[in-house]
Parts: structure tokens; C-alpha cells; sequence
């Protein structure tokens, strides 16, 4: 694995320093941290483009992968959070995304031939080390395997996401008989959503983090298929709103009783995830045939 980051801008190595620093300091059961990503590969992108109307800004993210002594805490959505406010803390720009696993997980998933894990393996950077611990040998996938593994996960996960999303079709419609409807259906919509992301990530790499985060999941999905940026247009404080109604809704349409979404809030955003649903769908067939044009050759 290659130790250099050598190929990004001056910046950028300061960055990734601060951030390495940060989270050592802070965190003692750290064994490796390792860049991966369009980082490692040199391809990062900071760009900003008009289309139909709206103003986008792309720009990659520091894909982290942190490696804890086997201790069970990479499951611990607290300890999740302090790595990551660690690293809001630090005065860097760029935004950084994180896995976080244990070293034992991380060798196991490399065994079983996880492409995303592989790809680290092969492509990443390893900013950090105590030389504690080794990473294993990657298994390969056979292109049959990876071709079974995506028309399963896609067939689970989208037909997951559809039932979600007919169970909030059925509370939206009972929404006028009191307000608990209209939030249970909210949170059936981020199900839905998190669902599809879910499926899509699925097809593409074989791995989701246990991660209920729409925003962040959203994000691993736009960088692996750009089409998928006009689901939630954030341009606007309106767009933004209804979007974050959403992500919310994961936590607060449930246990939270001051969270309200009206009934027009959930139409507009039942609209961006039917767009979802479809770019979902087109796409992840997409990469599927390509799947299976590769097994014909």
C-alpha cells in the first residue's frame, strides 16, 4: 500500500495532516488510517456547473478509512460521532467522510472479496500506521460472483424501498385524521430512501456502513453516478428545509413530539424521491448489464 500523498496539492497534504493529528491525539485505539477514494486515485474534482435552472457545486469529499483495535466500537454510533466532530473541529475545508471499522471486520470483509474493502487495499494511501497490525490478502471476486451479489442486493434493497414507500402513501392519505400520520409517514419516506441509496451502493461497491445518515449516504451516491445530484436540490433555504424535514425525520417523526411536516412538504419531497426511485432503478440496471456484458466477453 502506498504511503505518499505526494500527488495533492500542498493544501490538501495539510489537511489530510491536521486530520490525521486530530483524530491520533484524541483517539488511542486507532491502528490505521488510510486514504482512498478520488483523493488516493488523483482524480478529485472541485466544480461548480449550472443545470436546468439550478446552481450545483461538486466537490469530493477525503474518503477515511479508520481502523480501531477489535474492540467492538466501530458499531458505536457515539463513538462515530466524536471521530467525526474531531475532524468538524480541525480548521480544514475539504469534507471528509469516513468508514470506521475494526481491524478484524476490515480483514474479514477483505477475505470476502468486498470490492470497495479490495479496492482500499489496492489503491489507498495509509496516512497512518502503529505498525500494530497487517492488512490481508485480497480475495477476488469471480465476475459471476459480483454479478449475483448485485442482482441480490439491488432485488432486496429496491423492493425494501417500494414497500416503504407504498406504506407512506397509505399514512399520507389518513393525514387528516391527526398529525401522528403525516409523521409516521415521513419517517416511511427516509426508509424509502435510505433504502434505494442503500441499493445503489450496494450494486456498486458491496458495502453500506450502518449509516441512517440520508445526507451522508447521499453523498457516497453522487460521487459514484453524478445523475443522481438533482434528487435534492439544496439552491434554495426552501429546498434545503424540506430536505433536512426529511433527514430528520429518521429520529424526530418518531420520538420527537415537537417535529411537524405538513402535507405539502411531504408532496414535494415524495416527488424528489420518486425521482430517486427512478434514477435508482435506470442506473443500478444499468451497471448490471454492464455486469453481465462483462461475463459474455
Amino acid at each position: 500500500m502506498k504511503s505518499s500523498v505526494e500527488h495533492l496539492p500542498a493544501h490538501k497534504q495539510n489537511e489530510l495532516k491536521t486530520i490525521v493529528e486530530a483524530i491520533t491525539t484524541e483517539f488511542k485505539n486507532v491502528e490505521m488510517i488510510i486514504l482512498f477514494g478520488s483523493y488516493a486515485r488523483g482524480e478529485q474534482v472541485e466544480d461548480t456547473y449550472v443545470k436546468d435552472g439550478g446552481i450545483y457545486e461538486y466537490r469530493s469529499d477525503f474518503d477515511l478509512l479508520i481502523v480501531l483495535t477489535h474492540s467492538g466500537k466501530e458499531n458505536n454510533a457515539a463513538f462515530k460521532h466524536k471521530v467525526n466532530q474531531a475532524i468538524r473541529n480541525t480548521p480544514i475545508e475539504t469534507p471528509a467522510r469516513t468508514i470506521i471499522q475494526g481491524v478484524n471486520s476490515v480483514n474479514q470483509l477483505i477475505d470476502m472479496g468486498s470490492p470497495l474493502f479490495n479496492d482500499i487495499r489496492a489503491q489507498g494511501i495509509m496516512l497512518y500506521t502503529t505498525g500494530n497490525f497487517n492488512l490481508g490478502n485480497p480475495r477476488k471476486l469471480k465476475p459471476q460472483e459480483v454479478l449475483k451479489n448485485a442482482e441480490e442486493d439491488f432485488a432486496y434493497w429496491f423492493t425494501s424501498a417500494s414497500t416503504f414507500y407504498e406504506n407512506f402513501e397509505h399514512n399520507l392519505t389518513k393525514g387528516n385524521q391527526g398529525q401522528h400520520y403525516y409523521n409516521t409517514a415521513a419517517f416511511e419516506l427516509h426508509q424509502a430512501t435510505e433504502r434505494l441509496y442503500a441499493a445503489i451502493l450496494m450494486v456498486f461497491t458491496g458495502y453500506k456502513a450502518k449509516d441512517h445518515d440520508i445526507e451522508s449516504l447521499g453523498t457516497q451516491v453522487n460521487e459514484l453516478d453524478r445523475r443522481f445530484e438533482a434528487v435534492f436540490p439544496m439552491n434554495t433555504d426552501e429546498e434545503s428545509h424540506h430536505f433536512y424535514l426529511l433527514k430528520a425525520a429518521y429520529v424526530d417523526a418518531r420520538y420527537e413530539k415537537n417535529y411537524k411536516i405538513t402535507k405539502e412538504e411531504l408532496h414535494y419531497l415524495s416527488a424528489r424521491v420518486q425521482l430517486l426511485k427512478e434514477l435508482t432503478e435506470k442506473i443500478c440496471t444499468e451497471r448490471i448489464g454492464i455486469l453481465q456484458q462483462g461475463l459474455r466477453k
